[in-house]
């Protein structure tokens, strides 16, 4: 039997409450899955997505998890927190930013910077949000902007806060 590939794919975010573990997990697997394949060469390609947190634990998890595991292949999902000018070294605008330094076994396919903040792929899908939310969506409060990746980082506080309405319970994590 062909030994499997394992792929770690460490991802900001996700706070800090327990419950939110399991959801965000399978929601990025989901996500990764459809562009992960099942198999590579013939052999199974096993993916584990881990929930990094903070900036700082997600880099950390990310240089834990090669000690661990140095034949996986561990990857680091990160927001961009600003504007990567074109062409840059994903590791370079880390050290300059978050002055976080390049793993000597880490190269630039082991980093991958997201948007500026992940809540504009959220913002910019109005429709699946009230698919969600319904009534509940204060669609007033999300980004009006064409270009959400424009949205200053520092912006996205005042506007995120509860968009919808006191959801409780399950249905506010759907």
């Amino acid at each position: 039997m062909a030994r499997k590939i394992e792929v770690y794919v460490i991802v900001e975010g996700g706070g800090d409450q327990r419950v939110l573990d399991a959801d965000f997990r399978r929601g990025y697997q989901a996500f990764l899955r459809q562009i992960v394949p099942d198999r590579i060469g013939g052999r199974p390609v096993a993916m584990e997505v881990v929930r990094g947190k903070g900036r700082s634990t997600a880099y950390d998890k990310f240089c834990d998890h090669y000690r661990l595991h140095s034949d996986a292949l561990i990857v680091l999902l990160l927001d961009s927190e600003g504007k990567i000018p074109f062409g840059a070294d994903p590791w370079d605008f880390l050290k300059k930013s978050e002055n976080l330094d390049r793993p000597g076994w880490a190269t630039e396919e082991h980093l991958y910077l997201m948007v500026q903040c992940v809540e504009t792929w959220l913002a910019k899908d109005v429709a699946a949000l009230r698919s969600i939310f319904g009534k509940c969506l204060n669609e007033k409060r999300l980004p009006a902007r064409a270009n959400l990746e424009e949205e200053p980082k520092g912006d996205w506080p005042s506007a995120r806060p509860e968009p919808v309405q006191n959801r409780i319970g399950t249905e506010t994590r759907r």
